[in-house]
């Protein structure tokens, strides 16, 4: 497999994850420990030295209770607890499972 760098939304995501994991007062080893890897893992996403899977970063947009398009957000100015709460309730609201959604 050859071996793929990391380029500049790498290292967005890694950013943002940092931003995100701090702000819920998560630490290294704990994020690690939920995912099943070691926090020098989770150093090295941060850092965007590391690619993170798709399904990855999707368990950890869970594990952090953010929505999973934060990680692509540019910028100097994060979004607040309410961005958070906001966005969580459109998804949810469009993830929730409907009779038609199951028998379609």
């Amino acid at each position: 497999m050859p071996n793929i760098k990391p380029n500049d939304i790498d290292k967005l995501i890694g950013q943002n994850l940092r931003y995100a994991r701090r702000h819920r007062n998560v630490t290294q080893e704990k994020l690690a420990e939920e995912l099943g890897i070691t926090f020098q893992q989770v150093q090295k996403y941060e850092k965007g030295e590391n690619k993170i899977f798709t399904s990855r970063l999707f368990k950890i947009s869970q594990i952090l209770n953010i929505p999973f398009g934060f990680f692509f957000l540019e910028g100097e100015k994060k979004p607040n607890e309410e961005f958070f709460k906001s966005s969580l309730k459109i998804a949810s609201h469009y993830l929730r499972p409907t009779k038609e959604k199951l028998l379609n």
